[in-house]
Formats: structure tokens, sequence, C-alpha cells
């Protein structure tokens, strides 16, 4: 099930990426944000509890 939804998205330009738990969800997308970005999120309890927020006000100029 996971490799037809990876294929879909694919073809519409997302690339799926799993996350064995919270932390190694953190560090794949903490690693695709360049240091020194701007980056701004809409709501999201997910991002909040991995967190994701947190990083990013501590990293990053995290426009909100």
């Amino acid at each position: 099930m996971i490799d037809n939804l990876r294929v879909a998205l694919a073809g519409r330009g997302i690339e799926l990426i799993h996350a064995a738990n919270r932390r190694d969800a953190l560090a794949r997308v903490l690693e695709r944000i360049p240091q020194g970005a701007s980056v701004m999120n809409g709501g999201s309890h997910t991002l909040e509890d991995m967190g994701l927020i947190d990083a990013l006000r501590e990293r990053y100029k995290w426009v909100r």
C-alpha cells in the first residue's frame, strides 16, 4: 500500500519519506531545511507533537 502511495505522490512531484518515529521524522525534516532559511508552516498538531515548531523557533527565521 505504501508503495502505491509513493508512486501516486511521485506522479505529482511529491516525495514520500517514511520515518520510524517522531525523532526520526524530526531529523528528516530538519536535514532538508538549509541553515538560515526563513520557514513558515500552517497549523499542525503533528508538527507540534514531533517538536518541529520548537526546532523552527530555535534554529531558523520562523514566520508564523
